[in-house]
């Protein structure tokens, strides 16, 4: 190991280690992937399968071990003279030291091909797209779930000085936990996003709380933006593209939110045509809410806002963001049901409601042109 970790870093391939191990053991080698029959490395450059021929007739010495690591298989063939025998000690950190070397070499290849992909299908190349796919044993002909992992914008302008070394880390802290969960998926970084993908599963309530997990894990002012069933390329360039576009509109309406669906960016999207059409931007917001805005300072259209793009509906929730006991939470939404004359449960009431709270959230940065 010493030997290895004092190798250039020109050195430092699969044929550089088997050259080391060689000098060392004084035998060839041989490494092969057996589920694809293919030839890794070899040293000497010309020790192919003719070294075991000659072992059959009595000149060499032939021993093969399998490797299984990340679901392949490795052969690792050592050939020496018949009259030298290979030490067991020396064999046995050969074998670690290889196999050591495959996991990160194979780590390295696979992130490598899946950056591959993800820049194939973001610059639509179809080509490479194809053999990163085929490499990686990905296709769109099942569905795929896509998550788009952001900083948020206040965030990235602390990123300037140190962005490489946080979004590897970010990256790193994504693959280790998709390791670690029983989802199968690749994920490479673009420009300022982390695209995450992986096979659909039948029922979304298999999966519940994923989301809200992986989250957890990740550093403060991480967003994520989730799509199902994603089946073509042209979809995951959409889906990025609506990040791009309406993700400072989300971070405005939804203050205490990190998780948002494809519904989000089209909610967005509208609020946003409504918005540059005039739409209650001079008078403020629509006139189910408009009365609230002068009621006890405020505090009735704060809490209504806070109950509907904060608390998803959930008057627990909502104490707990304003401070607020939920006895006075419910009443409070009692005092809005009365002043308004509507059920603000149901549809479409609630909805014409829920509209006109993220326009008047809007409507107090638009001056501002954040978007």
């Amino acid at each position: 190991m010493e030997q290895v970790s004092r190798m250039e870093q020109e050195e430092r391939t699969l044929p550089g280690l088997l050259r080391l191990l060689s000098e060392r053991l004084r035998c060839s080698l041989l490494l092969e992937e057996t589920g694809r029959h293919r030839i890794l490395a070899t040293w000497p450059p010309e020790a192919t399968e003719t070294a075991g021929n000659k072992a059959k007739a009595g000149d060499a010495v032939s021993a093969d071990t399998v490797l299984a690591l990340r679901e392949k298989r490795y052969r690792l063939r050592l050939t020496t003279a018949a009259d030298r025998r290979m030490d067991e000690a020396e064999l046995s950190a050969a074998l670690e030291i290889v196999r050591l070397y495959i996991l990160i070499w194979d780590q390295a290849c696979m992130e490598e091909d899946q950056e591959a992909l993800v820049r194939a299908i973001i610059k639509n190349d179809r080509v490479r797209l194809l053999e990163a796919g085929r490499k990686l044993g990905f296709d769109f002909r099942k569905p795929k779930d896509l998550w788009i992992l952001r900083m948020d914008r206040q965030e990235e302008e602390n990123l300037l000085m140190c962005s490489e070394t946080q979004w590897m880390a970010l990256l790193q802290n994504t693959l280790d936990f998709f390791r670690e969960s029983p989802r199968m998926a690749l994920a490479a970084r673009y420009d300022r996003s982390i695209l995450v993908f992986a096979d659909s599963m039948p029922y979304a309530e298999l999966e519940e709380g994923l989301e809200e997990e992986w989250i957890k894990r990740l550093d403060e002012g991480a967003r994520l933006y989730t799509f199902r069933g994603i089946a073509s390329p042209a979809e995951v360039r959409k889906a990025s593209w609506m990040v791009c576009q309406y993700e400072t509109i989300l971070e405005k309406i939804y203050r205490e939110r990190i998780v948002f669906s494809g519904y989000d960016l089209h909610f967005a999207e509208i609020c946003k045509m409504v918005l540059e059409n005039g739409g209650d931007k001079a008078g403020g917001s629509d006139s189910l809410v408009a009365c609230l805005r002068e009621e006890e300072g405020g505090e009735l259209l704060r809490t209504l806002e806070t109950y509907y793009l904060d608390a998803e509906g959930n008057s627990q929730k909502t104490g707990e963001i304003l401070f607020m006991h939920n006895n006075t939470v419910k009443y409070r939404l009692h005092k809005i049901r009365q002043k308004l004359g509507v059920d603000i449960t149901k549809m479409p009431t609630n909805y014409n409601i829920y509209l006109a709270l993220a326009l008047e959230r809007l409507a107090k940065v638009l001056n501002e042109k954040k978007f």
